[in-house]
């Protein structure tokens, strides 16, 4: 048994891997809220899922940019299961796939698993959305060379954004395809965030495949995915463990 845990911008993801097969995802939100005073105070709420989990033979652990959680997780784990914690690492070149950056340890670590899980399980080139505080979208051929990608702020964080300008609410506009002429400000904001992340990524993807040379198989993942495939013009196939099938990958090599 082995726990993978991924700690994002704004929660922290879990499953557990038994004989190569993830069982369902939960997580937890990092962020402070009100009646929350730390960070400690949020993830003591890991006693209600981890409490009762029998003693993982391995802790594995992909850290986006969040330094808080990582040390009380690992406390966690040394206190209740005496076993340090895994961390994943992106490197230069990784069981076939090659990082496009320069600096390559400046490409998120849930980018790089996502990229190790493209070029294991898809078997050609790819693209890959993944969506959540941010939307990253990467490219890689099917010899696993990473052409490299885009970022840019997921639809929460640009409603956030709005919301600190004066007290925006979003209302959804009550149909199902998007409406650009909406007659409110709750719906205005619903429907033009959503077009602002949606056409990006379906102009995106469309130059990347023409970088690829060619035809290349779209893979949407994280915790917006479902919101954002319907309104896609593109097709993109949802996978909601990418991450995860990328460390298990990683630590199974």
């Amino acid at each position: 048994m082995i726990l993978l845990v991924d700690i994002g911008n704004t929660r922290i993801k879990w499953t557990i891997a038994e004989g190569g097969i993830l069982s369902e995802q939960d997580a937890v939100s990092h962020e402070l809220r009100p009646g929350l005073n730390t960070n400690l105070d949020q993830l003591a709420m890991l006693d209600q899922h981890w409490a009762e989990f029998e003693t993982p033979e391995r802790v594995v652990i992909a850290n986006g940019l969040t330094a808080v959680p990582v040390r009380h997780i690992e406390s966690w784990v040394k206190q209740h299961w005496l076993c340090p914690p895994t961390y994943l690492t992106t490197s230069k070149a990784e069981l076939g796939v090659v990082n496009a950056y320069d600096r390559h340890q400046d490409l998120g670590i849930d980018r790089w698993m996502n990229l190790l899980a493209s070029h294991h399980l898809v078997g050609g080139a790819a693209c890959i959305i993944d969506c959540g505080t941010a939307v990253t979208v990467d490219a890689i051929k099917a010899n696993g060379t990473h052409l490299g990608g885009c970022i840019l702020p997921g639809v929460t964080t640009m409603r956030n954004a709005l919301n600190q300008m004066g007290a925006i609410t979003i209302e959804h506009p009550g149909q199902n395809a998007l409406s650009s002429v909406n007659r409110s400000t709750k719906s205005g904001v619903y429907c033009g965030t959503l077009y602002a992340v949606t056409k990006a990524i379906d102009a995106i993807i469309v130059d990347m495949k023409k970088e690829l040379g060619g035809d290349a198989r779209c893979i949407i993942t994280g915790g917006d995915a479902e919101l954002i495939r319907p309104l896609l013009q593109i097709h993109a196939h949802h996978e909601k463990d990418w991450v995860f099938q990328g460390m298990l990958i990683s630590v199974n090599q």
